[in-house]
């Protein structure tokens, strides 16, 4: 929302000074007084006089963004009497207000359709484990063993670790050039392939894991003693050269900030395991009641 509000603020800043023809109508659709309402006309004058009573902005903090506090202090100086909690409030309405309106106009349109027949999948369940593809998913899911492992490596991609793309088996084994010793003796060179044309550490050896590659059944629930033993290990063994251990896209992958505080604080497995319980259960039951398959698996958790 508050990157929708710099978007129309640059636009307004774009034709501040102008009139569109429309302002009596749009005035008209204010709930509040229109005496209150002035024409936006940033003149030498106006200029002058906010130059006068400028207020210290300097300290202030609008957004935790640095690009978008800065846009919003521009705006500030320019109009001292500006809100800008009145203003994303604003601009949160009338995002709602859109969205409410699309939704309005593809109902009405849909039931004009006579609405979606949903057609089940016959014999399909959600406690039957898929273990074989004709086609693979994605270039480097080549094998289940391979897709049934992505769970647990994928958070590797967010970090100074490769994932095994550049080799022939993928998401089957992790490592880099600054992991060695005890437990993680297996060694691989990323090279381009069909999967990756500039894998991570390309010609560079790794040292790191290889995943069982014969896995009769899928895992049951994501192994994250792969993630908390390598950023234990890099914490304490690795050379200065190494890059920070999380990148940008880290958190896109764990969707939010909790699964890299629990790393950086200290939290074991079985803690961060444990953390998240409750709200998994909340989660599948609420998921149960939309379920097209029976047996979604609905365990019944204790929440501490």
């Amino acid at each position: 929302l508050a990157m929708i509000a710099v978007f129309i603020i640059n636009r307004l800043k774009n034709t501040l000074g102008k009139k569109t023809g429309n302002e009596h109508d749009i005035a008209s659709k204010f709930s509040r007084d229109k005496s209150n309402l002035k024409e936006s006309n940033p003149d030498k004058t106006t200029r002058n006089e906010t130059l006068d009573n400028k207020i210290d902005l300097s300290t202030k903090i609008f957004h935790e963004n640095p690009s978008i506090d800065k846009e919003l202090k521009k705006i500030c100086a320019i109009d001292t009497k500006f809100s800008v909690d009145d203003f994303l409030d604003g601009a949160k309405k009338a995002f709602e207000f859109i969205i409410k309106k699309y939704f309005e106009q593809w109902r009405t349109a849909f039931e004009k359709k006579g609405g979606i027949e949903v057609i089940h999948c016959k014999g399909y369940s959600h406690n039957k484990v898929f273990k074989e593809f004709q086609v693979p998913p994605s270039p480097n899911l080549r094998s289940m063993e391979a897709i049934w492992h992505y769970p647990s490596l994928c958070y590797f991609e967010g970090t100074p670790i490769s994932c095994g793309r550049g080799t022939d088996a993928p998401f089957t084994r992790f490592g880099a050039p600054w992991l060695g010793g005890e437990g993680y003796e297996h060694r691989f060179i990323p090279a381009p392939d069909h999967g990756s044309k500039y894998p991570k550490f390309q010609g560079k050896q790794c040292g790191g894991v290889q995943l069982p590659k014969n896995l009769s059944t899928a895992p049951k629930e994501i192994d994250w003693n792969h993630l908390f033993d390598a950023y234990a290990y890099w914490t304490e063994n690795a050379p200065t050269e190494a890059p920070e251990f999380f990148n940008a896209f880290f958190k896109k992958l764990a969707g939010s900030n909790e699964l890299q505080e629990a790393l950086e604080s200290g939290m074991s497995v079985e803690e961060w395991v444990k953390s998240y319980q409750g709200e998994l259960y909340q989660y599948k039951q609420k998921a149960y009641e939309y379920a097209l398959y029976p047996h979604l698996g609905v365990e019944t958790y204790k929440s501490n």
